[in-house]
């Protein structure tokens, strides 16, 4: 919620809601990256810009790792 101004249940209402606020241009971009994460297991890691809920434009740094539960 501090960083882009939308609370968990916003983005759990939509779960598109994430990929409206990257800019078109950069949206391919990341959405290879989160591809790629998934077929191969490797980390996410990527900078990219998002839209906050007031509109302001910021830089992210986004790293995140797979985790499964095999039980």
């Amino acid at each position: 919620e501090a960083l882009i101004g939308y609370t968990q249940q916003e983005l759990m209402a939509d779960p598109l809601l994430w990929t409206k606020l990257i800019p078109p241009e950069d949206l391919p971009d990341v959405t290879a990256e989160v591809l790629r994460t998934t077929e191969t297991g490797d980390p996410f890691n990527m900078d990219y810009l998002l839209t906050t809920k007031n509109n302001d434009t910021i830089w992210v740094r986004d790293e995140a790792r797979l985790v499964f539960d095999l039980n």
